[in-house]
């Protein structure tokens, strides 16, 4: 299987963890949650861009539809639930092209695979104070801030070409084991 092809039966991972938000979240979960749980539990790229630069565009998201909307608490839940997070296979979550509404609350967590959130708006603020991290890379994508004080990454944090947080971003205190990567960023 080629990797970003969809597997042609349902997985055991994908079928669990899909069973699990159900439950959770008393079968409150929009497509676009849906397709985020099923790549996530196959380690493909949950990409929402639809190939128009135009429809893509962050400055267009306002406007994006349901299919391209993920709830901050439901993606939040995928990262920090145990048996939720167990599903997301060691390459990590990878999320291309979403609208992430809400705040997306990771204060003190500990996650264990790679985060990949590339050319998607976070309508809020990402808070990720005292978290522990394999790497995070934001790439693309634009927030309202970013709050990582005492955050703690194993590998690299990356918040380049094009990244964009309207309010200020904190690293005070932080440790980032490899690199910092702020290239073509604006605050």
């Amino acid at each position: 299987m080629l990797l970003g092809q969809t597997p042609a039966v349902e997985t055991l991972p994908e079928t669990q963890l899909l069973n699990a938000a159900k439950i959770y979240f008393t079968n409150d979960i929009k497509p676009a949650e849906e397709k985020l749980f099923r790549k996530a539990a196959n380690g493909l790229v949950a990409d929402f861009t639809t190939g128009a630069a135009s429809d893509d565009s962050l400055e267009n998201s306002a406007n994006w539809k349901e299919d391209r909307i993920v709830r901050a608490d439901r993606l939040a839940w995928l990262l920090l639930d145990l048996h939720a997070s167990l599903q997301v296979p060691p390459r990590g979550l990878s999320i291309k092209g979403a609208r992430i509404e809400g705040v997306l609350d990771l204060r003190a967590a500990r996650i264990s695979f790679p985060i990949r959130i590339s050319n998607s708006y976070l309508t809020d603020v990402l808070d990720l104070r005292r978290a522990n991290l394999r790497m995070l890379d934001l790439e693309g994508s634009y927030t309202k801030g970013l709050s990582g004080d005492g955050m703690n990454v194993e590998r690299d944090v990356l918040l380049r070409w094009g990244f964009k947080s309207e309010g200020e971003v904190w690293l005070r205190s932080s440790i980032i084991g490899g690199n910092l990567e702020c290239d073509a960023a604006s605050s």
